[in-house]
């Protein structure tokens, strides 16, 4: 099995979280929950690909419910973070509900 994009490097998601939460306090739609919130270092260090990559379509599926896709940009080639995600062959350890 091949290492894929399955999420952003975590700096690049910082930066679109910051983006998203922008664009959710200039709608000022009160019944609209915020974003999903990126894992801190902490938790990045201590979660597997699958939490990561789940997370970032968590992300990706609240920007799309509530018409914010338009603020995920593409992501270059060195913006995503490789990994395995589901099945994670990679030998990182079990995720611990961090998310």
């Amino acid at each position: 099995m091949e290492k894929r994009a399955i999420c952003p490097q975590p700096r690049v998601w910082q930066r679109i979280y910051g983006q998203l939460e922008a664009a959710h306090k200039q709608a000022d739609d009160h019944s609209i929950p915020p974003p999903p919130s990126p894992p801190d270092m902490n938790i990045w260090l201590f979660s597997s690909d699958l939490e990561k990559e789940l997370r970032w379509t968590e992300t990706q599926e609240w920007a799309e419910r509530h018409g914010f896709s338009d603020v995920l940009p593409a992501l270059a080639e060195d913006e995503g973070y490789l990994g395995y995600g589901e099945g994670d062959p990679g030998g990182n350890p079990p995720g611990g509900g961090f998310f």
